[in-house]
């Protein structure tokens, strides 16, 4: 947003009236203590404001005419016309860049969760696209987490949503402080949210952050007076070993997760083969072809990193 100079005297009167002043002999005048020290002494004097219907954005001011003459009715509408064509420049330039923060904010929030902030399934699916095409060129290991906060129904059921919204978005703020700059993470619905480990040295990598996460998630949490500790279950999925597609990759962490639960819960779980036929009935369905299909279509403006 704009702001006028405040100005005083004189050229205040401008801006604040947004009118013109037009004086022949300004000496007697007591508003002309405005003018800055060291200014020329001046006799008479032209000021007009640079202005659009109620938008000042200054002032354009001309004094003493070469041949000591007064400021006529043709010298304001060259002055007036002069400082209308500078609004215009102004108040163009004003607009584009309103419309360029609503445009912002418009791919802010297709792109992320409006509790939290973080990334939707929309960027998520964007972001491991890219670690993924990173890492096959570079021949490098990625780690999908996917973590789910036990008993979290039972917290809505009894405290109501409005605390259950206030548990998500503090535990938001503290995994966001569990990865690297250039990890993601992201919140996919519900209590479920999915972390992007961009490269990673090894799978007990993977493991030592995500044990970093539930120490995170244990930490009590105070809401509406009420003193409420909560675990967490994490399972891991590692490309390529566990999968070269988005879609697969999110499905085997979810079963490895659900491996997590029947092991007891707060405890992280690698995929293994042998998951499927045990928990894959109880993971989640999560189809990314939309996703996908929305960003190969252009749908998305281009996806910085993390």
């Amino acid at each position: 947003m704009l702001h006028p100079p405040k100005g005083r005297g004189l050229l205040g009167a401008v801006i604040q009236k947004n009118a013109v002043i037009r004086l022949d002999n300004m000496v007697d005048d007591p508003r002309s203590e405005g003018f800055p020290f060291g200014h020329p002494p001046m006799s008479s004097l032209l000021a007009v404001p640079i202005s659009n219907l109620d938008q000042v954005y200054g002032r354009i001011y001309l004094c003493d005419k070469f041949d000591k003459s007064a400021f006529s009715d043709e010298d304001q509408e060259l002055a007036l016309s002069f400082a209308n064509a500078i609004s215009l420049i102004l108040d163009n330039a004003r607009k584009m860049d309103e419309l360029k923060k609503e445009q912002s904010h418009l791919v802010h929030t297709s792109l992320h969760d409006p509790l939290t902030n973080l990334p939707n399934r929309v960027l998520l699916c964007d972001r491991i696209g890219q670690v993924v095409g990173h890492a096959n060129r570079n021949q490098t290991q990625v780690a999908i987490l996917f973590c789910d906060l036990d008993g979290f129904k039972d917290i809505n059921d009894s405290l109501g949503h409005q605390a259950g919204d206030q548990i998500l978005k503090a535990m938001a703020g503290r995994f966001t402080q569990c990865v690297r700059g250039d990890d993601t993470v992201a919140r996919i619905g519900g209590d479920e949210f999915i972390f992007v480990l961009s490269v990673i040295e090894s799978a007990e990598h993977a493991g030592t952050v995500a044990q970093k996460i539930l120490d995170a998630i244990s930490q009590q949490i105070i809401v509406d007076g009420h003193k409420i500790a909560l675990s967490g279950s994490i399972g891991i999925a590692i490309y390529p070993i566990d999968g070269e597609e988005t879609e697969l990759l999110v499905k085997n962490a979810d079963i490895a997760m659900y491996k997590a639960k029947k092991c007891g819960k707060n405890n992280y779980q690698f995929f293994a083969k042998d998951l499927f036929s045990e928990c894959a009935e109880q993971a989640g369905s999560f189809d990314f072809s939309f996703y996908m299909g929305a960003v190969a279509a252009g749908d998305t403006a281009p996806i910085e990193p993390a």
